[in-house]
C-alpha cells in the first residue's frame, strides 16, 4: 500500500523522509546502492505523495539535503507520538512488515 517511510543509517541521526506506493524494501535496496552505511527502516506511517510533501515543509527547519533530515526538534516529537499509529517503529520492537 501507499506509505511514507523514515530510513537513516544506524544511529537514525540523519533521516530520508520518502514514499513509495510499493514495498519499501525495493525502495531502501536502490538507495543502499549510493551509500556506503547499511540504511535501516526507523518508521513507516500511512501516506501519499501530498502526506510526504507536508512532511517535508513541516520539518523545513531540520533539512539536511533534498529528502533527508536530521533527528531533532519536531520531527523527533512526530516520530514519538507516531508509535501509536504507525505501520512499523523502531521502537516498539515488532518486526519489520
Amino acid at each position: 500500500g501507499m506509505s511514507v517511510y523514515f530510513i537513516g543509517t544506524w544511529g537514525f541521526n540523519l533521516l530520508k523522509i520518502g514514499f513509495t506506493s510499493g514495498d519499501w524494501r525495493k525502495r531502501i535496496s536502490a538507495l543502499q546502492i549510493g551509500n556506503p552505511e547499511e540504511l535501516r527502516l526507523y518508521a513507516l506511517v500511512e501516506g501519499n505523495r501530498d502526506h510526504e510533501a507536508e512532511l517535508h515543509r513541516r520539518f523545513d527547519d531540520v533539512s539536511y539535503r533534498g529528502e533527508w533530515f536530521y533527528h531533532l526538534r519536531g520531527l523527533k516529537d512526530y516520530l514519538h507520538e507516531a508509535r501509536a499509529t504507525a505501520l512499523y517503529h523502531r521502537m516498539n520492537g515488532t518486526r519489520e512488515p
